[in-house]
């Protein structure tokens, strides 16, 4: 390994570097304007915003438990919202939020390679959306160059999304990496997904995150500012922030992409870093403490783990049976 990628997988850089972001932004919007901006904050909108957490998180349990069913995995709906919880909650103190894997370990399901692997596909679902929500804003506000090649990266995962199994034919490109053929099994597992579960669950993460945009819509107008084009050009770019492995919870990032973005429509930098706060507090950090809290209660019974290599030969038992 060289120094440069322990460096860059080095969790102490991670942590270095979110605090230097933070004190950046904290000297760029000026506390003493920052209090200022709270004073004159509406709270009965930033409490409408905070009850629209519900929905957002329920349809991402919806999809979740639909990935879970199609996979053949054992969980009830009640586990599946339970571990989607307890995954944001380890999930709060990893870079790209890798935590999340740690879903499996709250379900009863043995397979805890195959949980982990579909985690990562719920991420993506999340990732595609994103980047074709966020083509409008590209446009105006960065680069057309960047609106193409998100709207390219957009379609095309779309098009993976509800054909598997050509995204396993695409991979095979990728067979000098040393990982290739644990990847290569762990996709196996899914090119048996029909387009019809790949077309739900981006549906079903339009909505997720059609939620959250009116969200940050009703959290800016606590401050009586800001229209929904606004909205609609900035929030999926700040987002997508979050796919960027930099520093932990995404901490910094987000916030100064929003100030950037925002100052766009003359937004104050103090305004605009406390609003995509406040989306991050509503929609990750509290449900992942309340997640944290709460999941150790709710464990699955001990189930023996079984690797996606240990669980082929008895399917293929079970098929000559």
């Amino acid at each position: 390994m060289s120094r440069l990628t322990r460096w860059w997988q080095s969790i102490w850089v991670r942590y270095s570097l979110t605090l230097i972001l933070l004190a950046v932004i904290v000297w760029r919007v000026n506390p003493q304007k920052l209090t200022s901006e709270w004073r004159a904050v509406s709270l009965a909108n930033l409490l409408v915003a905070m009850l629209l957490t519900i929905p957002f998180l329920l349809l991402k349990a919806v999809r979740w438990y639909l990935l879970l069913r199609t996979a053949k995995c054992k969980a009830t709906f009640a586990e599946s919202f339970v571990s989607l919880v307890g995954g944001m909650g380890v999930a709060l103190l990893t870079p790209a939020r890798l935590g999340e894997v740690t879903r499996a370990a709250y379900l009863s399901e043995p397979r805890k390679v195959r949980v982990g692997a579909l985690v990562m596909v719920d991420k993506v679902y999340d990732v595609i959306v994103l980047v074709l929500l966020a083509v409008p804003g590209a446009w105006l506000l960065v680069s057309p160059v960047l609106a193409l090649a998100f709207a390219f990266a957009g379609v095309a995962g779309v098009y993976l999304a509800m054909r598997p199994a050509a995204l396993r034919t695409a991979f095979r490109l990728c067979k000098p990496l040393p990982i290739y053929e644990r990847v290569d099994r762990v996709m196996a597992g899914f090119t048996e997904f029909p387009a019809r579960v790949g077309l739900v669950c981006l549906l079903y993460t339009l909505g997720s995150f059609l939620i959250v945009i009116g969200q940050y819509w009703i959290i800016l107008r606590a401050w009586n500012i800001g229209g929904l084009d606004v909205v609609v050009n900035c929030f999926p770019m700040v987002v997508l922030t979050n796919a960027v492995p930099l520093t932990i919870g995404g901490l910094g990032m987000r916030e100064g992409t929003a100030v950037l973005l925002l100052n766009h429509y003359h937004i104050a930098a103090s305004i605009a870093a406390s609003s995509a706060f406040l989306m991050f507090f509503m929609n990750t950090a509290l449900p992942g403490v309340l997640g944290a809290l709460v999941t150790p209660f709710f464990r699955p019974p001990a189930q023996p783990i079984v690797s996606l290599a240990e669980a082929a030969p008895a399917r293929e038992t079970r098929a000559r049976a």
